[in-house]
């Protein structure tokens, strides 16, 4: 029954306010949560380790799917079982609290701007989707983050 069922992302939400350069040491916290009835949240925070400022932070949830039907299935109780000792109980997650929608960027507004990004066969999921490593490495392809070191 177990090999029928893939974890899947429902939702993920970052918030980047600096980047660390080469040669600095970050420290990075991570927890896991239950998310509603059938969830798993997992949050991340990522800071300066001199000076503890948050370079990041960001959250996502996942959600347990049936292969042959694609959908949505609950996480057998085994598993919650299994996952219950590395659960925190928690107020999450660490961004976007109140439940809003992440807002369409205006791309007329924009500093900089670059088109004909093309994910290969590998950067995509069984969904088609582009995954989440691929966008930061879409990210850090901007030529402004070389030149301070930070945003």
């Amino acid at each position: 029954m177990f090999s029928l069922m893939l974890p899947s992302t429902s939702k993920t939400m970052s918030n980047l306010t600096g980047t660390p350069t080469r040669t600095e040491v970050v420290e990075v916290d991570t927890w896991m949560y239950a998310s509603g009835k059938n969830g798993q949240g997992r949050d991340w925070i990522i800071r300066d380790s001199k000076t503890g400022e948050t370079l990041a932070s960001a959250t996502s949830v996942y959600v347990m799917m049936n292969r042959e039907t694609r959908k949505l299935s609950k996480i057998a109780k085994e598993i919650w079982d299994e996952l219950e000792p590395y659960l925190m109980d928690c107020e999450c997650p660490i961004i976007n609290k109140d439940g809003r929608k992440i807002l369409k960027l205006d791309v007329s507004a924009a500093d900089q701007g670059r088109t004909g990004l093309s994910p290969g066969w590998k950067d995509m999921d069984i969904n088609q989707h582009v995954s989440n490593v691929k966008y930061i490495d879409w990210i850090l392809e901007v030529e402004c983050w070389g030149k301070k070191g930070r945003l």
